[in-house]
């Protein structure tokens, strides 16, 4: 059995590397403390912007247009944080001191039961929130994030906690829903709604699962109620098949600050996709803290 946890480089940045036999997860402190690695044997299954390896903002402000590209903030890749409603981020854009901020590792361990790491946030002058992300990878290979807000403000503050994955296109993501079509949530400011159903992009397996295809360049967002936040994604590589698998281990309980806990969305331009987890809504007076846990796994079948 194979498994380690060292500091190493990643793509050009430093990183901590936890391995658990098949299993490679690669965390980058520097940019928002990020999961930015994501490998079965090697083979990467996240998005990571080939345009921005290596790369860290310096604050200089002709540096932070380059580093956003077309777009409006840093799309650097990997799994991270964000707070929810979007309708608050500053000019529409993420916290960048939680988004692209340098991160502090608080710990690291290896024990006969997981390979840790625990990275925390600067604070957020606009929310006053600290983030922190716990990264367990367990025996079986599977591994838990426990992502967590503490309000160091003096005023109450409501948000949710938004945990954004991206993975590399193609992929075709499964949904349970709650309650059939009801459960489906368009989102039409995003690009395509009900035109997904009708060009073959969403189908139905049966009336409560939901199979969304993401192979294209094409901008589409789509939310999903469920209960569990249950969220699978097959990849077809040559010759083999992976399975990704999601749910959340906190409670899923409304309201949330989109109106539902689980959001996918497809770039139109960059080949990549997302699976992104909300928290319901929760009110912090000072001092007080949030936390929201996903479980996921990756296999091959």
């Amino acid at each position: 059995m194979a498994r380690s946890i060292e500091k190493t480089s990643f793509q050009g940045w430093d990183a901590y590397h936890l391995r658990q036999d098949s299993i490679s997860l690669y965390v980058v402190p520097s940019i928002g403390g990020r999961l930015m690695g994501i490998q079965y044997e090697g083979e990467e299954f996240s998005y990571i912007n080939p345009n921005l390896l290596g790369q860290t903002p310096t604050g200089d402000t002709e540096q932070w247009k380059t580093l956003c590209g077309n777009w409006t903030f840093p799309l650097w890749g990997g799994g991270k944080t964000w707070l929810a409603p979007e309708s608050n981020w500053p000019e529409g854009n993420p916290h960048p001191e939680l988004d692209s901020g340098e991160w502090n590792v608080i710990e690291a361990w290896s024990n006969s039961e997981e390979l840790g790491i625990l990275v925390q946030s600067p604070i957020c002058p606009k929310t006053n929130l600290q983030l922190s992300r716990s990264l367990s990878l367990h025996l079986d290979g599977s591994w838990t994030i426990t992502q967590a807000a503490k309000n160091l403000g003096e005023s109450d503050i409501t948000f949710g906690l938004w945990d954004v994955l991206m993975l590399k296109r193609p992929g075709k993501v499964s949904i349970p829903l709650q309650a059939g079509s009801h459960s489906i949530h368009w989102m039409p400011e995003k690009g395509f709604s009900e035109e997904l159903i009708t060009n073959g992009v969403l189908r139905f397996i049966d009336p409560k699962n939901i199979q969304l295809r993401c192979d294209k360049a094409e901008q589409f967002k789509v939310g999903f109620t469920n209960h569990n936040g249950e969220i699978t994604v097959v990849f077809h590589l040559e010759n083999d098949q992976y399975l990704y698998q999601r749910q959340t281990k906190s409670q899923l309980t409304a309201p949330f600050a989109h109106g539902h806990p689980l959001e996918v969305f497809n770039s139109p331009a960059l080949p990549y996709f997302e699976i992104e987890s909300h928290s319901p809504l929760q009110t912090l007076a000072p001092n007080q803290e949030a936390v929201f846990i996903l479980q996921e796994k990756l296999q091959k079948s």
